[in-house]
């Protein structure tokens, strides 16, 4: 899920927020590179969390105690995992972007036994966000290809949706000069109702997609486009009855009501949030109603815009909002 970073961080400090209350709730060493990227929360309250650039998965309990869950190669392109989920039972399932053949895929990381590799999973160009619905089925965004992957429980990756409302332009990669750009399209993905919410970040819209009955997609639809140069879309969560929940621009928390498509900033850089990346509800009594964001915050080069001794420590962030998020699958 992870780019909005280079470009925006720069704007974390000048851009507000509202009023949201944010309370850290866990701290990572930028020096030994523990930025945190993907996050889920498990059926008994647990955090996983991804390390993006050390490929690692750490749990951190209720009771504060952390623990690395699996680490995978993290290749060459500095992104070991991105997107994390995890469903009623306790498995976790983690979009690693690999260099590494052997590791490139979805995974799904159980509570007891090995880590295992879905199948047909290694096809998918760049796997990003994961979103889990009723049954077990996982759907996968592929950021590069701009297209949605779909693995039944037991089943193996198929090619769900590719479509130009989820197909990235490459404008992202192009402002941080990269030539040729590589497209950015669906990122953050989410499951409600019997449809799909999809973050597209280089066309900052979010996509709406029936999954129909006979488990095809049906047609997209932009629920809401996002207006400013630099509002390039990544993570994005679901409450109870719809409403989204989307980092934008790498600084802040929008609210998407699901009945007027009215877009409100919930929180931003005065709020605490240092390059937002991933969102996740808690799941338990507790802290249904709250959503958990991971802070990446800004690697040492772009960091030198803070100044020195202002580096943001990476970190998981948790605000709390007015409805729960949906029950796990």
């Amino acid at each position: 899920m992870l780019f909005t970073l280079l470009l925006t961080v720069t704007a974390a400090g000048i851009l507000g927020g509202s009023a949201a209350a944010a309370e850290i709730v866990a701290s990572f060493d930028p020096a030994a590179g523990e930025f945190p990227e993907g996050i889920a929360v498990g059926p008994h309250g647990a955090l996983f969390v991804g390390l993006a650039p050390l490929g690692e998965v750490r749990r951190l309990g209720v009771d504060g105690a952390s623990t690395t869950v699996h680490r995978f190669p993290p290749g060459t392109s500095g992104f070991g995992v991105l997107g994390l989920a995890a469903d009623r039972y306790g498995s976790v399932y983690v979009a690693v972007p690999s260099t590494d053949p052997a590791a490139h895929g979805v995974w799904e990381l159980p509570v007891r036994g090995r880590a295992r590799r879905l199948p047909g999973s290694d096809r998918i160009v760049f796997p990003n966000g994961i979103a889990i619905a009723p049954r077990g089925t996982l759907y996968i965004t592929d950021s590069v290809l701009g297209a949605i992957w779909r693995v039944p429980r037991e089943g193996s990756a198929t090619l769900w949706l590719q479509d130009e409302t989820i197909a990235g332009t490459g404008e992202l990669n192009a402002l941080l000069g990269e030539n040729p750009p590589t497209p950015l399209g669906a990122n953050g993905i989410a499951y409600r109702n019997g449809r799909l919410l999809v973050a597209n970040t280089d066309r900052k819209q979010v996509v709406a997609i029936p999954v129909e009955h006979d488990a095809a997609a049906g047609p997209p639809e932009v629920l809401h486009r996002f207006a400013g140069p630099l509002d390039f879309l990544d993570g994005i969560a679901v409450d109870i009855v719809g409403n989204a929940y989307l980092v934008v621009a790498g600084t802040q928390l929008v609210r998407l009501d699901h009945l007027t498509g009215e877009a409100r900033v919930v929180a931003g850089a005065v709020d605490g949030l240092r390059v937002p990346t991933s969102l996740a509800f808690g799941t338990r009594a507790t802290a249904k109603r709250t959503l958990y964001l991971t802070n990446f915050s800004p690697p040492p080069l772009v960091a030198l815009a803070f100044g020195a001794g202002a580096l943001p420590e990476p970190g998981i962030v948790a605000i709390h909002v007015p409805l729960p998020g949906p029950p796990l699958p």
